[in-house]
């Protein structure tokens, strides 16, 4: 299960918007925002681009993808 409350604050730190994260996805901002909420599942290589994209530290990704 994804942290969605620690994902959203660091997309807030690092000044993306939903949107932004979703163009880098290749998803509509939409479906990012249902899968940062949990609504629908991420992928594994979605989550490999979201922890690239928001620049969370080797050994931090439990903290934000494994809850």
């Amino acid at each position: 299960m994804i942290n969605s409350r620690k994902i959203r604050g660091r997309i807030y730190e690092q000044g993306y918007t939903i949107g932004k994260i979703a163009k880098h996805l290749g998803i509509s901002p939409y479906t990012a925002g249902q899968k940062i909420a949990g609504n629908r599942v991420m992928n594994l290589n979605e989550a490999i681009m979201l922890k690239r994209i928001l620049h969370i530290p080797d050994g931090e990704e439990k903290d934000y993808f494994f809850v």
